[in-house]
């Protein structure tokens, strides 16, 4: 079925995950994205990437910001090559 923005949808995958992207995250304090981050980053507690081509780079809130959900794949992309990468070495080792 096609997503909806449903209560019990938006709660199902708040409730099933740990990192959220954040598209349009905001260094602007009037800016509802700002005020999302912050409540997800210090009242829920969930890692956040922040998504800003202009802020690329730069920290906000901490987080380093990312241009584009392509630079998080390719990011997510290499940390799992590192993984498999030292899961091999460590075999090899033993």
């Amino acid at each position: 079925p096609p997503f909806r923005n449903r209560d019990a949808t938006i709660r199902k995958i708040l409730t099933e995950v740990d990192t959220i992207a954040l598209i349009g995250a905001s260094d602007k304090e009037d800016r509802p994205s700002n005020e999302v981050m912050k409540i997800l980053l210090y009242d829920y507690g969930y890692n956040v990437i922040p998504i800003n081509p202009r802020l690329k780079g730069q920290l906000l809130m901490g987080q380093k910001v990312l241009g584009s959900l392509q630079e998080l794949a390719e990011e997510e992309s290499r940390k799992d090559e590192l993984t498999r990468s030292s899961r091999a070495k460590s075999h090899k080792s033993s």
